[in-house]
C-alpha cells in the first residue's frame, strides 16, 4: 500500500511525498518493507488538452525486515534509489489523462550499485470533480511490470493526496 501528497510550491513545479508498506506473509522467511519517497517535478510545457512535457528527480528509501524461523538473527536491508524520469502527459477534452514515462534508475544495496531503465504507462479517469480514479503499469529493465489501481484527490489547487495498491 501506498499513500503520497504533492504541492506546487511555484510554477511549474511540484515536490512529492509518499510512504509505503509491504509485507511478505510467507512462512518462512517473511518480509516486512517500509519506504520513503521524495521528488521534484518540473514540467515546463504544460497544457490544458494535448501535450505536456517534463522530468522528474526523485530520490527513495527502503527498509527490508527480513524474519526467518531458524537462525541466524533477523536480517536488514536497505535500498537507497536516485532517478531521472522524463514525463510525457496527453489530456483529453473529456478530463481523461494518459502518462507516459520513461528514465534511469540507480539503485544501491549493501554497497552494490546498479543502473536499470525504468518505464511506466498511466491512466486517470475523473470521477468528480476533484475525485480521479488512477491505474499505472511501471517496470525496469530485466523485470516483469508491476502494476497498480488507487484514487486521487486535489485538497486544494496545488496540493493532492493519493493512495494506491498493487503488485
Amino acid at each position: 500500500a501506498e499513500l503520497g501528497f504533492g504541492f506546487g510550491p511555484i510554477e511549474n513545479v511540484e515536490i512529492g511525498l509518499a510512504f509505503a508498506r509491504a509485507r511478505d506473509r510467507a512462512d518462512d522467511p517473511s518480509t516486512k518493507i517500509r519506504g520513503l519517497g521524495m521528488a521534484i517535478k518540473w514540467i515546463p510545457i504544460q497544457n490544458d488538452t494535448g501535450w505536456s512535457l517534463g522530468m522528474r528527480l526523485g530520490y527513495d528509501r527502503e527498509r527490508a525486515h527480513i524474519r526467518s524461523a531458524t537462525p541466524p538473527d533477523p536480517e536488514r536491508k536497505t535500498e537507497k534509489t536516485y532517478s531521472l524520469v522524463g514525463l510525457a502527459t496527453y489530456r483529453f477534452e473529456s478530463g481523461r489523462v494518459l502518462h507516459v514515462n520513461l528514465g534511469t534508475k540507480q539503485v544501491k544495496v549493501e554497497g552494490e550499485t546498479d543502473t536499470v531503465a525504468s518505464w511506466g504507462i498511466g491512466f486517470e479517469q475523473p470521477l468528480m470533480a476533484k475525485l480521479k480514479l488512477t491505474a499505472e503499469v511501471f517496470g525496469e529493465e530485466e523485470s516483469g511490470p508491476d502494476k497498480a489501481l488507487g484514487l486521487r484527490y486535489e485538497v486544494f489547487e496545488g496540493f493532492k493526496i493519493s493512495g494506491a495498491i498493487g503488485r
